[in-house]
């Protein structure tokens, strides 16, 4: 690793000062003053070199060096030079003019259009982003525009130099930085100009010195965003895997589509010197539309044990913003009241309730080839549900899951379609389910979803029923969320009046906030929970769960979706303390309500991993496994066990997706111990765990 000397800080220090002042058109007080400062510096230069020579005239006749000094002195302009006794030493008359002039054309002309190239080039180069620094220590934004504001607005980074590379207009992006966060505030962030999948321009911001680096791109709705975003990382992971230095980068990667985060994950390629987090910005817009304080719950106030209600998502739309909304709500969406109870001979066993399912329906104009596109890519999780299209229902085999899906082909505005929506919204009002409407519609203006909510739904979905307080009462008002990448604090203005039950979602600027650390904070301690089967208590340290986390990067076949594991069974954390009423202590003494919260968390994992893209193995094998423990055979039970676990990788199928009671006992304590200690994890609050 480089050291970061004294005089490399001073000089860097300096450059970037000097370029801050001369290259900003505003700060011309500042210029005039360091003139004036440089102008008396280089006439006090001068004078001393004068009184250099002056003392050197001095010196005795014949000296060696003074015909030199006479060179010198009349290089600059001195005329009255002694040219001593020997008339061979003096220098002809003609030969002191043309020394004289071009003395002056030299150290005053050529002086002057060189120091006045030189400040116009700094300037030029500072105002395009084209100069350069030798920053250590600092953190990098790879790409402008809303991504890179969002994250500069949530994270002030107090004490360490920002660098922001924009492939777009330098001078733009930095009036829009200082009208963000002030020009004290903007002090400590410099914006030049990259391209962000360029190698060459990578090595030039020093990306392996940095201390954190986001990659996050222009506008998400640019072509080839991921594409981009992908090339840049896969260039950044070069870097510092060939650099000196061994130390690990810390590196956040936007993407837009969940599909291609998924792709990043499952490739097992995100390892090296740059530590990497995937983040999708669809997928964590609809985890703050459904999953944190101001998101609204799916399931409102909890779905208990006895509830007779389900949850029903309804999606206008087949868009990449759908289907991050659809596979948000699946990850979500698991309730005690979906499973049965029975007891034979003093021991219980857990089933299925098939009409307590989750329904998500897609509702989209033309959607067949975006429906068949989706089903394929998740062809093990649409090989076990349930699936409705148009009418015609698929059951499969298998019939465990407790999410169920359906696709309805049709406009919004067709008659079967309004009174599709009525029947859904009659079914919410007889208490049957909870219902929440997302229109997630790509739109060309605006305001185009919100003018289908306000304009093309049924009337139904205008009325809003207030409760005591006043509010929206959303057990019986069914909330409307609308896509709103733009333009979300117009809508709001508009929405603050009569429409209380429409709510943006979707917004560029808010894709990057404090949810995103929470969720990585709590999968920390979900992870160290497993790990260390003790849960979370006074005596740990920071240092002990981070230490858990990075042991299981690095040990952990698919390390990556590991970790996205352990932060989608954070997620579900409050969904599980909803639906029992309490702040989950009664899971410490309450073994009867532990076992069936064990059965809930597994279905959701079985879920999980199925929209991960795995697949069950073959329903024989799990059910010889399960027999094998049974009839005591350890051994067998063990090595056929060890075999099909052996299949993870290569097959991308997990023995353990199966119904609850098929699962080894041994297995069934994952679930139980990571039930148990639900409210340890959410009330550690501690910010140093990242």
């Amino acid at each position: 690793m480089e050291r970061n000397s004294v005089g490399n800080r001073s000089r860097v220090g300096f450059w970037w000062h000097f370029d801050r002042i001369f290259g900003d058109n505003r700060r011309v007080g500042w210029q005039l003053a360091i003139i004036v400062v440089l102008v008396l510096l280089l006439v006090s230069v001068i004078g001393l070199v004068g009184w250099f020579l002056q003392s050197r005239m001095q010196m005795p006749k014949g000296d060696d060096h003074s015909t030199w000094v006479q060179a010198v002195g009349l290089a600059f302009g001195a005329s009255d030079l002694p040219t001593g006794d020997n008339e061979s030493q003096a220098f002809p008359l003609w030969w002191q003019a043309i020394a004289m002039l071009l003395g002056s054309v030299l150290f005053s002309g050529v002086t002057i259009t060189f120091v006045s190239n030189l400040l116009g080039n700094r300037q030029e180069a500072y105002r395009n982003g084209s100069a350069r620094y030798r920053f250590r220590n600092h953190v990098l934004l790879l790409g402008g525009g809303e991504m890179a504001l969002s994250v500069l607005q949530r994270e002030r980074f107090a004490g360490y130099h920002v660098v922001v590379a924009t492939q777009d207009d330098v001078q733009a992006e930095r009036l829009r930085v200082e009208s963000l966060l002030g020009r004290k505030e903007c002090r400590n962030v410099t914006v030049l100009h990259a391209y962000r999948d360029n190698k060459c321009d990578l090595e030039s911001l020093r990306l392996e010195q940095a201390k954190l680096v986001y990659i996050v791109g222009e506008q998400p709705d640019e072509e080839r965003y991921d594409q981009l975003n992908a090339a840049c990382w896969k260039a950044a992971s070069e870097i510092c895997n060939k650099a000196e230095n061994t130390r690990e980068v810390p590196c956040v990667l936007f993407l837009e589509h969940e599909e291609t985060a998924h792709i990043f994950y499952s490739s097992n390629q995100l390892h090296g010197n740059l530590d990497t987090l995937v983040m999708s910005r669809l997928e964590s817009a609809s985890q703050i539309m459904f999953n944190n304080c101001k998101g609204l719950p799916l399931d409102r106030g909890g779905i208990g044990p006895d509830s007779e209600r389900t949850v029903h998502l309804v999606i206008y739309g087949m868009t990449p913003f759908a289907r991050a909304v659809a596979t948000t709500a699946a990850h979500l969406c698991h309730f005690p009241n979906f499973v049965s109870v029975e007891e034979k001979d003093g021991k219980k066993f857990y089933g299925e309730r098939p009409d307590r399912r989750t329904r998500i329906t897609f509702i989209a104009p033309d959607m067949e080839q975006e429906r068949d596109a989706f089903m394929a890519s998740m062809s093990g999780l649409f090989g076990l549900s349930k699936v409705t299209v148009d009418g015609e229902v698929r059951q499969p085999e298998e019939d465990f899951l407790d999410i169920e899906w359906e696709f309805v082909g049709g406009s919004i505005t067709e008659p079967r379609i309004q009174t599709l929506l009525e029947e859904y919204y009659a079914a919410n009002q007889e208490g049957h389910t909870y219902l929440t409407l997302a229109l997630c519609e790509t739109p060309a203006g605006v305001f185009d979803n919100y003018r289908m909510a306000t304009h093309s739904l049924p009337s139904c979905y205008r009325t809003v029923v207030s409760g005591g307080d006043g509010k929206p009462d959303y057990s019986r008002t069914v909330p409307v969320f609308i896509y709103q990448p733009e333009g979300e604090e117009l809508v709001r203005m508009a929405t603050a009046r009569p429409n209380g039950n429409i709510i943006t979602a979707g917004s560029v600027q808010d894709n990057y906030n404090d949810e995103l650390l929470r969720r990585m904070r709590e999968g920390m301690m979900v992870n160290y929970v497993y790990s260390t089967a003790i849960g979370l208590n006074d005596s740990m340290t920071d240092a002990e769960v981070k230490s858990a986390w990075e042991q299981m990067r690095r040990m952990a076949h698919h390390s990556d979706l590991l970790s996205l594991s352990n932060i989608y069974c954070a997620n579900h954390i409050r969904v599980k303390l909803r639906s029992i009423g309490d702040n989950g202590e009664r899971l410490h003494s309450d073994e009867a309500l532990t076992d069936l919260m064990s059965v809930v968390e597994h279905n959701r994992w079985n879920m999980e991993k199925l929209l991960m893209g795995y697949s069950p193995v073959p329903r024989a094998e799990r059910e010889r496994l399960k027999q094998l423990e049974q009839d005591g055979k350890e051994d067998e039970c063990r090595a056929l066990k060890k075999q099909l676990k052996s299949r993870r990788a290569g097959a991308f199928c997990h023995e353990c997706i199966a119904p609850y009671e098929q699962l080894l006992d041994a297995d069934k304590q994952y679930d139980r111990v990571i039930v148990k200690h639900l409210p340890e994890i959410i009330e550690n609050k501690n910010p140093n765990i990242l």
